[in-house]
């Protein structure tokens, strides 16, 4: 969980936010966290699955939204645990 935030909202994001505006960053590190998450969990968040697919594109672009208002990961980690401690 650490190092999927980390990749993602940390070194991809600050990568992308350098080169594109606010809204491309936000929706291109959205995109890649589904992404991820359709490739390792297909069965779960991949196009099969709409609604499941389109909360975690919701999800990560919420992440990165917070990322990019608040500048750290602390949040996004603390987020990312309470859904596990929540839904699995």
């Amino acid at each position: 969980m650490f190092w999927q935030d980390y990749l993602t909202f940390g070194l991809l994001q600050s990568y992308l936010a350098e080169r594109l505006p606010t809204w491309g960053t936000i929706t291109m590190v959205a995109v890649m966290f589904w992404l991820g998450h359709a490739l390792l969990l297909p069965d779960t968040f991949g196009p099969a699955n709409p609604l499941a697919a389109l909360a975690m594109l919701a999800m990560g672009a919420l992440f990165a939204l917070l990322r990019a208002r608040l500048g750290t990961l602390h949040l996004l980690l603390a987020l990312h645990l309470a859904f596990y401690f929540v839904f699995a």
